[in-house]
């Protein structure tokens, strides 16, 4: 709709259009917004947060590689506007994705967040304040948020209480299992994998998204509050030591049947100032890394899952180096033949963008849902080649409880990679049709020239 209506408007009565006419609507209201707002550059200080012509040329990147993927894998089958047919936009989607990723790229007034070592992208979702981090950084030195929804401790708290509620979030043994050796291999090829007998071995040699993200066994970890936050001044950041005597070292649970076992620390604050709903650190709506992101699986998909290390550099492998991960090339992965570099530009996006909403959509534009979606749910591995792990004999010195109650897992242990299960693929339950919502019925009693959704 480019128009006001009334309650006698025909448009009220008139056939949905057909997706294809409102992609095409969205990118021309992108135009518009491209065209009437300010380089980042000049927003003053004060303003800071507001849209920049910048933020409208990622969010229509986005918007692009979304629509052309979705052409390119799943079609008309989900266009249901009377017959109405699709030019095929494929190909110059693609196109216009990457030129305006690189526009971004290239105009330099964002960077990706690097000021904690090793840990900074683990302080990029929790960074506030001075007392945020170990190295006192403030807002002001993240560049990488092209557009983020702002918070504040004394105006706009986040009163959402993430930090005691998304460690339960936590990762799948197949999110494990993704995330890169920092060989920039994935676990299930790299040489430098060292299996799951100790509980601590899954850890060993991988990238600092995983090692900042997923707690790791023994480790101690600062919560958040007056007895429990943070004190940079009684710890090494990078080594944890010297905690107050009532943090213990974090063993995973799985005594509950109901936990992966793995607790995620992506937006769990340590703040020694705030407690439950007060975290006030902003949340992104796009940032610079996903548009190293966007440029790259465009870029190969116009080469028909081929991409030039020169773009790789350009774009993810600047990613990888923030998390201290060997470069993504065309060499490194041509000796496995499960590996394709359309795979591993996929696979990049899993892993850094976790949490922030894309996942269950790229999985349908991708057209894979319904076989990603339909795989059993699985946790910690308790048999490993054979052996019972150090997690399935493991006792809790905090608690002198098992790590481990077996009779808390009714689905069992897989015997095709010794894992808990937490929900088994006769479980899930995952379509097609489920690509799209439902019509609300009353939606089509009003307007009988609606067509409802295939299945429903």
């Amino acid at each position: 709709m480019t128009k006001v209506l009334d309650v006698n408007s025909p448009e009220l009565k008139a056939p949905r259009n057909s997706r294809y006419e409102v992609a095409t609507q969205i990118l021309s209201d992108l135009d518009v917004a491209i065209s009437g707002l300010p380089l980042e550059s000049a927003i003053a200080a004060a303003d800071k947060g507001q849209l920049s012509q910048q933020a409208a040329k990622a969010f229509k990147a986005r918007v692009l590689l979304y629509e052309a993927t979705w052409e390119k894998y799943v079609g008309e089958s989900t266009d249901f506007a009377s017959g109405q047919k699709k030019a095929d936009n494929t190909t110059a989607y693609l196109t216009e994705a990457a030129n305006l990723a690189a526009q971004v790229i290239n105009d330099g007034s964002f960077e990706l967040f690097k000021g904690v070592d090793s840990l900074s992208y683990y302080y990029l979702f929790t960074l506030e304040d001075a007392k945020s981090n170990p190295k006192g950084l403030t807002k002001a030195s993240n560049k990488e948020y092209l557009l983020s929804s702002r918070y504040d401790f004394d105006l706009l708290k986040g009163n959402a209480n993430l930090t005691h509620t998304l460690p339960g979030a936590a990762p799948s043994r197949k999110m494990m299992d993704i995330y890169l050796c920092t060989d920039g291999l994935p676990f299930t090829v790299s040489p430098l994998a060292k299996g799951y007998a100790k509980m601590t071995d899954e850890f060993d040699n991988r990238e600092w998204r995983l090692r900042t993200l997923v707690n790791i066994p023994k480790k101690k970890y600062w919560s958040m509050g007056a007895s429990t936050g943070a004190d940079y001044t009684k710890a090494n950041y990078i080594n944890l030591f010297n905690f107050p005597t009532l943090i213990a070292p974090f063993y995973p649970d799985l005594s509950t049947g109901v936990r992966a076992g793995y607790a995620n620390r992506k937006w769990v604050s340590e703040h020694p100032l705030r407690a439950d709903l007060q975290e006030s650190y902003d949340y992104p709506q796009i940032r610079l890394a996903e548009v190293y992101l966007i440029y790259a699986e465009a870029k190969c998909e116009l080469g028909n899952g081929s991409i030039s290390d020169a773009d790789l550099n350009l774009s993810i492998n600047k990613i990888r180096a923030r998390n201290y991960v060997a470069p993504l090339t065309n060499a490194l992965i041509a000796p496995y033949s499960s590996l394709t570099m359309l795979g591993e530009i996929r696979r990049e996006r899993a892993l850094e963008l976790y949490l922030e909403n894309s996942r269950f959509d790229d999985l349908k534009r991708w057209g894979i849902a319904e076989t990603e979606l339909n795989k059993a749910i699985e946790g910690w591995v308790m048999v490993y080649k054979g052996v019972a792990t150090e997690a399935a004999t493991a006792v809790n010195p905090t608690n002198n409880k098992p790590v481990y109650t077996a009779s808390a897992y009714p689905f069992g242990i897989d015997p095709a990679n010794g894992a808990l299960i937490l929900d088994p693929a006769s479980n899930r339950k995952f379509s097609k049709k489920t690509y799209l919502f439902p019509l609300p019925n009353d939606q089509l009693v009003l307007n009988s020239s609606l067509i409802q959704n295939p299945g429903y």
